[in-house]
């Protein structure tokens, strides 16, 4: 999974290839350092196969975001720093 802008300010973004578009419920947490959850929910397509997560609330830190479907049978997973 390729997140970017890394380091991240305000938001990430992050796209899903083109193949798992067709399942459109997605959710993600994401973790600090810790392993602790900061953040989760449900994701939503701001461009065709692009998603935006604010971080502008986070801690400036490193984090991994981990993405699943709806089925749980497709798992992404990337890291990213927060400024």
């Amino acid at each position: 999974l390729d997140i970017y802008p890394n380091p991240a300010n305000t938001h990430i973004r992050f796209a899903l290839k083109a193949s798992y578009l067709h399942r459109k419920d997605y959710s993600y947490i994401m973790l600090n350092q810790l392993g602790q959850i900061v953040k989760g929910g449900a994701l939503e397509e701001t461009n065709q196969g692009e998603f935006s997560i604010a971080t502008d609330n986070l801690h400036p830190g490193f984090y991994y975001l981990h993405i699943t479907d709806a089925f749980r049978e497709n798992t992404w997973t990337g890291s990213f720093i927060k400024n």
